[in-house]
C-alpha cells in the first residue's frame, strides 16, 4: 500500500492538513525521515503549499531545523512565483501591443484556484498563441532577452532568460504524435472567450479548460508519469468550479480519452476532500495502483515510470523488441528539424547516424539511465 512508505504518507497527510486547517499530529508524522520528507517534497514541487503545515507542528513532530529548510524553500518558491508573474505579464504585455491572439495555459491558470497563488510552484510559463505570428513572437521574445531554444521544431517554441526564465509558446496544444488530440483542437478558435479588459487575451471554458488540463496529465501518465501536485490541482480546480460533466465527458470519449478522467477526479476528492485521514480513505484498486505511480513519479515523472511504460505497450513486453525499436527510431525532433532527409529514403539513414552519435556523446549518461531502467522493468 502507499501509506507503508512513511514519506509518501507524511506527503499526502501534510497536503490535507493544509486544506483543512489542522496541525499535524505526532501519532501521524511518527517514524518519519525529515530529510526525506522535504526532499519528496521538493520532487513534488508541494513545498511551498505544505510550509504553512510544517511551520504550524510541534518541534517533536518536525525538527526546527527542517523547519527552517522548509521556510526557506517556501520563500524561495513565492519569490520565484511572483518574478515569473510579472515577466508572464511583461509577455502578454508585448503580444497586446503587437496584436498577436493568445492564451495563458496550465499553471498561469490554475495557481488561481490555490488558497496562496504563490505556492502554486510553476517551472515554466506556458502560452499559446496563434501560430502563424511565430516568426514575430520570435522577434518579440528575443527583444526581451531571450534566447530561443527551439524554434518550428516541436508543438511548442521553447525561450530561456537568466535567472531561471523559461517560456514555452505554444502553436499547438499537442504534439503531431497525439494525433486524435491535435484534430480537436484544430478548430480552437470556436473554444475561445475574449478576456475582460485584454484586447487579444482569450480564454477556455471552465470545463474545456479542464478538459485540456487533464489531457496534459492524462498524456504524462501514459508516459513518464506526473505527480501530487497534479492531484492536488484537479482538488482544487473541482472544488473552486461547478462543472458540466455531462460535457466533459461527451468531449473526451470523442478522443478516446475517457478512461483516466473519472479515476483521476475521484481520487482527488477521496484524498483531499474527505474528514478522514488521506490514509484511512478506502481506495478502488484503480485508484491505489494510480497513486503509487503518482507519488513515485515526482512532478514531470521519470525515466523508471518512463521505461516501464514504454515496456508495457510493447508486444509481449519484450526487451528485444522494445530496444529494436528504440534503435531504429527517428524521434519527431531529428524529423521536424531535418524533413528534406527524413522525407528522401536514400538520407533518412543519416539521420539515424546523427541521432545515434549524439546518444553516445552528448546524451550518453541519459541512455545508461534509460537501459539501467530497462533492464530492472518488469
Amino acid at each position: 500500500m502507499w501509506y507503508d512508505n512513511n514519506e509518501y504518507k507524511c506527503m499526502v497527510y501534510l497536503i490535507w492538513c493544509v486544506i483543512h486547517n489542522i496541525v499535524p499530529k505526532a501519532d501521524v508524522m511518527m517514524n518519519v525521515n525529515d530529510q526525506s520528507l522535504l526532499k519528496l517534497c521538493k520532487d513534488h514541487k508541494v513545498v511551498a503549499f505544505v510550509s504553512p503545515a510544517v511551520m504550524k507542528a510541534d518541534d517533536n513532530v518536525i525538527s526546527p531545523e527542517i523547519k527552517e529548510e522548509f521556510s526557506k524553500e517556501e520563500l524561495k518558491a513565492v519569490r520565484v512565483n511572483i518574478l515569473f508573474d510579472a515577466e508572464k505579464e511583461k509577455v502578454a504585455g508585448e503580444l497586446e501591443k503587437s496584436k498577436i491572439p493568445y492564451m495563458l495555459m496550465k499553471g498561469c491558470i490554475i495557481k488561481n484556484c490555490y488558497p496562496e497563488p504563490t505556492h502554486r510552484q510553476m517551472g515554466d510559463i506556458d502560452i499559446w498563441f496563434k501560430r502563424e505570428y511565430a516568426e514575430k513572437v520570435k522577434d518579440i521574445m528575443l527583444g526581451m532577452g531571450y534566447e530561443c531554444e527551439l524554434f518550428g521544431v516541436l508543438h511548442h517554441d521553447e525561450y530561456s532568460k537568466k535567472p531561471f526564465y523559461i517560456v514555452e509558446m505554444h502553436r499547438y496544444l499537442f504534439r503531431e504524435e497525439d494525433l486524435e488530440w491535435v484534430k480537436y483542437y484544430e478548430d480552437i478558435d470556436k473554444r475561445l472567450i475574449p478576456v475582460d479588459g485584454r484586447e487579444y487575451e482569450y480564454k477556455f471554458s471552465d470545463e474545456d479548460f479542464y478538459i485540456y488540463f487533464y489531457l496534459h496529465a492524462y498524456k504524462h501518465l501514459l508516459q513518464e508519469g506526473t505527480g501530487i501536485r497534479t492531484l492536488l490541482d484537479f482538488y482544487l480546480y473541482l472544488r473552486r468550479i461547478d462543472l458540466d460533466f455531462s460535457y466533459i465527458e461527451r468531449e473526451l470519449r470523442k478522443i478516446k480519452a475517457d478512461d483516466y478522467e473519472a479515476v483521476l477526479r475521484d481520487l482527488s476528492l477521496k484524498l483531499f476532500d474527505s474528514e478522514a485521514l488521506p490514509h484511512d480513505v478506502r481506495l478502488e484498486d484503480r485508484e491505489e495502483e494510480l497513486l503509487e505511480t503518482i507519488l513515485e513519479s515526482g512532478v514531470y515523472g521519470n525515466i523508471k515510470i518512463k521505461m516501464r511504460t514504454a515496456l508495457a505497450n510493447t508486444p509481449d513486453r519484450s526487451k528485444f523488441r522494445f530496444l529494436l525499436g528504440k534503435i531504429f527510431m527517428i524521434p519527431v525532433r531529428y524529423r521536424n528539424t531535418y524533413p528534406k532527409m527524413y522525407k528522401n529514403i536514400f538520407t533518412r539513414p543519416l539521420l539515424l547516424l546523427l541521432r545515434w552519435f549524439r546518444d553516445v556523446t552528448i546524451y550518453r549518461k541519459n541512455v545508461i539511465k534509460e537501459l539501467k531502467s530497462l533492464k530492472d522493468a518488469k
